[in-house]
C-alpha cells in the first residue's frame, strides 16, 4: 500500500542522511514529495510535506546547491501560505535573500530582503525585520544606491526604536553620519553622530569614537 511505501522511503531517507549520503537522501525525499496525496488527514499530510521539503533544503544547503535550495524554499513558502502559517515565512525569505547574495545576484537579493521586511513587519517579527533592513541597506551601499540606503536606514531606526535596540540605534546613527560625511554634508553628519552620542553615553559604548566623529564634521 502507499502508506507502507511511504514508511519504507522515510526509513531509507533517514538512513542515507545518517550516512551523509546526501545524493541518495535527496532522491528519496524528492520521491516522497511526488507520492500521490496520501490517504491521511489533511494536516498530517501537510506536516509530512513540510518535513520532506525541510530535509531537502538542509541537504541542498550542505551540498552548496544554492539554486535548488532557493526553489525548494519557495515550495515550502507555498505550503506555509496554503496552511496560513505566515509566521514561518520570513525566516525562509531571509534565507532565499542570502542565497541570492551567494549567487552574486544583488538585485534579486534586494527584492527578497524587501519582501522579508514587509512580511516580518506584518507578523510582528521585528528582529527579522531589523536583520532584513540591515542587509538591504548594506546592499544598497555596495551597489552605490546611496539614497535607497539612507531611506532604508531611516526605516531601520523606526524598528530599532520599537524594539528598544539602543546598541543597534547607536550603530545606525553612526552609519548614517558616515554616509553624510562621505557626501561632504557635514552638518547632517554631525546631527547623526550627536544623536548616536546621546544614546551611547548611558551605555558607555563608542563614546570616545563618536566624539572623534563629531570633531571630523567641524574640521
Amino acid at each position: 500500500s502507499s502508506i507502507a511505501e511511504q514508511e519504507n522511503l522515510e526509513t531509507l531517507g533517514k538512513l542515507y542522511l545518517a550516512r551523509f549520503d546526501y545524493r541518495e537522501a535527496a532522491r528519496i525525499y524528492r520521491e516522497l514529495l511526488n507520492l500521490d496525496t496520501l490517504p491521511q488527514q489533511k494536516t498530517e499530510s501537510i506536516n509530512k510535506k513540510q518535513f520532506y521539503l525541510d530535509n531537502l533544503i538542509n541537504i541542498y544547503d550542505r551540498t552548496a546547491q544554492t539554486k535548488k535550495a532557493i526553489a525548494t524554499r519557495k515550495r515550502l513558502i507555498k505550503q506555509y501560505s496554503a496552511a496560513q502559517q505566515f509566521n514561518k515565512i520570513p525566516t525562509l525569505e531571509i534565507a532565499i535573500a542570502r542565497d541570492y547574495e551567494t549567487l552574486n545576484k544583488p538585485d534579486k537579493a534586494i527584492q527578497a530582503y524587501d519582501q522579508v521586511f514587509t512580511i516580518a513587519s506584518q507578523t510582528q517579527q521585528l528582529a527579522i525585520a531589523s536583520d532584513a533592513l540591515t542587509r538591504l541597506a548594506e546592499l544598497y551601499q555596495q551597489t552605490k544606491r546611496t539614497d535607497d540606503a539612507i531611506a532604508t536606514y531611516a526605516k531601520l531606526i523606526k524598528v530599532q526604536q520599537q524594539t528598544y535596540n539602543y546598541y543597534g540605534l547607536v550603530n545606525t546613527y553612526d552609519t548614517l553620519g558616515k554616509i553624510y560625511l562621505n557626501l561632504n554634508q557635514k552638518a547632517k553628519a554631525k546631527l547623526y553622530f550627536q544623536a548616536g552620542l546621546e544614546l551611547a553615553k548611558p551605555l558607555d559604548y563608542k563614546v570616545k569614537y563618536l566624539n572623534n566623529q563629531i570633531n571630523h564634521t567641524t574640521q
